[in-house]
């Protein structure tokens, strides 16, 4: 029988990027103005940044977490 979510280890996926340069200071009134939820105003704010690494953290299918990076990008 499948478990919850809820009861697996790794049950919220998450992803760390890293960029290249540092991110600018404005972030932080756009994360405290829109909650931290994704929207087109943070899409266009990374868009031209530099990824330097992507690292996936709290789930081991990679699948899932590709998915969800390409809606982020």
């Amino acid at each position: 029988m499948d478990k919850p979510a809820l009861d697996n280890r790794y049950q919220i996926p998450v992803i760390s990027i890293t960029f290249e340069d540092e991110i600018p200071p404005q972030i932080k009134n756009m994360v405290q103005q829109y909650h931290g939820e994704w929207n087109t105003t943070f899409a266009q704010f990374f868009s031209n940044m530099k990824i330097e690494k992507i690292k996936f953290i709290g789930s081991t299918d990679t699948t899932v977490m590709i998915g969800l990076l390409n809606n982020l990008l």
